[in-house]
């Protein structure tokens, strides 16, 4: 690739990317009329340092309360997707184990060794052995 071509796509690669970090914070002019009626129903007067810094607690805490609400979803977010990689790990263990039972025999064999004769009693012994392989 050339170099021109490399930087083009590296500052068009950047701006897409600095353009989805960018979010409009401004109120919405209802939002800005509802926030002047709410600092004037508290006895502000438009204008005043009061009403200023009235105006600017409601932007704030209207920022607080958004950036809260990201928080909770982003934490959200990546709960499920632990959840959701738990489960799907979970699942592929079940698969393996089932494709690992299915490929394995087992074999039983049975010995029997001599009688042994004592007087009245007649003692013999079986023995079973059971080998699982797995392929």
């Amino acid at each position: 690739m050339k170099t021109r071509e490399l930087v083009a796509f590296v500052v068009l690669g950047t701006s897409m990317i600095l353009a989805g970090c960018a979010v409009d914070t401004r109120p919405s002019p209802q939002q800005t009329a509802a926030d002047q009626t709410t600092c004037q129903g508290y006895g502000y007067q438009p204008g005043t340092n009061r009403f200023a810094d009235c105006m600017m607690s409601l932007a704030n805490r209207r920022s607080d309360s958004l950036e809260k609400q990201q928080r909770d979803a982003a934490q959200w977010r990546q709960q499920q997707q632990q959840q959701d990689n738990a489960w799907a790990s979970q699942q592929n263990n079940q698969n393996q184990n089932t494709q690992n039972n299915s490929n394995c025999t087992t074999t039983s064999t049975t010995q029997q060794s001599g009688n042994q004769q004592n007087g009245d009693t007649t003692t013999s012994q079986t023995v079973t052995n059971t080998v699982t392989k797995c392929h």
